[in-house]
């Protein structure tokens, strides 16, 4: 038996959000620290990554540890229905093939319940191995989105990220111009071993953005030649992560 409660469902609607649209199927491993996720996008390109801690949770039961394969769009659908404020209890029987949800409202006592048919997924052994990263800056999130938002305008398939003791940069080049942001290091949180620039493609970071309402401040992690880690840390709950392999220069 699996069954959590979360007294206001706004923070696993901006998680659903902020993922469905990169992952249209993947399985929530429900254990006795929490709830983790972890999935590749369908062109394994990206690297999904999350972690909702049982503590954080109003209520938390897992009596052992199991898999909800669910699919993420129909997630987001149901989860629409709910307002912000109202509380989810989410519910899954040993060796069941439904998660039901179920929402309260507390401003009109209003009791509304579904069950989600789970999807019979074969289980992937996932890992991102750990990385000492020679840049890791934060930024504001509200920051980064509008930087991708803003290079996106010109009409560009990729983001060049350059990163040095004194700044962070972004450029792209556009079908409508070529456009760069600056952040010097003393307008961020900057540890920075060694320069790095590598380019990525920009319709994935757009996707990571879409997390903006889950942090305050967003983490870009990069070492040359791997895979960037953005992260954000949903204060309370656990955080979300995104790894981006990228892209091979001409």
């Amino acid at each position: 038996m699996f069954r959590a409660k979360y007294q206001k469902v706004a923070v696993l609607k901006k998680v659903v959000e902020a993922v469905k649209d990169l992952v249209s199927a993947a399985s929530f491993e429900c254990g006795p620290d929490g709830v983790i996720l972890e999935a590749m996008d369908s062109s394994h390109v990206s690297f999904i990554a999350l972690l909702l801690r049982a503590d954080s949770f109003d209520e938390y039961l897992c009596e052992k540890p199991s898999v909800l394969c669910v699919d993420f769009p129909q997630l987001g659908a149901v989860l629409k229905t709910a307002g912000n404020e109202s509380a989810v209890v989410l519910e899954a029987k040993e060796g069941g093939d439904k998660l039901k949800l179920t929402f309260l409202s507390a401003k009109d006592n209003i009791t509304a319940s579904f069950e989600l048919k789970l999807l019979d997924l074969q289980a992937e052994q996932l890992s991102i191995p750990k990385c000492d990263y020679q840049c890791d800056v934060e930024l504001p999130a509200a920051d980064f989105q509008k930087v991708v938002r803003d290079l996106a305008n010109v009409e560009g398939d990729s983001i060049a990220i350059g990163c040095s003791k004194q700044a962070i940069e972004f450029a792209c080049s556009g079908r409508i111009a070529d456009g760069s942001m600056r952040f010097p290091a003393t307008k961020t949180a900057f540890i920075v071993k060694d320069t790095v620039k590598q380019l990525f493609a920009l319709k994935y970071l757009a996707h990571f953005a879409k997390a903006t309402p889950l942090s305050d401040n967003v983490h870009l992690c990069m070492s040359q030649d791997l895979p960037m880690l953005v992260e954000y840390v949903i204060e309370d709950y656990g955080y979300l992560k995104f790894y981006l392999a990228p892209k091979i220069e001409d």
